[in-house]
């Protein structure tokens, strides 16, 4: 499983985490609901879905941390000054900064390129 920033969590509370995973492992082995996993553990049904669904389609290998997740926003959470809250702020300034530089520039300069009017009929 990967959680983005580790879930802002150390290295030491994500094996916790990973130990609980698979604990919730071990009860979907039994038969135990989704219901009865989220309520065990304290998590939502839609994670005790998601650990149900990993389980089935990799094995406990799948419940197993990967470590952080986004390595350049990590990276980029790690750099920028301030607290959580400024540095949750600079985020946001920059993601609106992208988002105004795909829009402004680079999409109107692309459009040109891409085949738009171009539409085949149904056959």
């Amino acid at each position: 499983m990967r959680y983005p920033d580790g879930g802002g969590l150390t290295a030491a509370e994500r094996a916790r985490r990973e130990q609980v995973r698979l604990a919730a492992a071990d009860l979907i082995e039994a038969g135990a609901s989704d219901r009865e996993l989220a309520r065990r553990f304290r998590v939502s049904q839609m994670s005790a879905n998601r650990w149900r669904r990993a389980l089935a389609g990799g094995g406990r290998a799948a419940l197993a941390s990967k470590g952080a997740g986004g390595p350049v926003y990590a990276w980029l959470w790690r750099h920028l000054p301030g607290s959580a809250a400024a540095k949750a702020l600079c985020m946001a300034a920059l993601i609106t900064a992208v988002a105004a530089v795909l829009w402004m520039v680079i999409f109107p300069w692309l459009t040109p390129h891409l085949p738009l009017d171009q539409v085949m009929p149904h056959r």
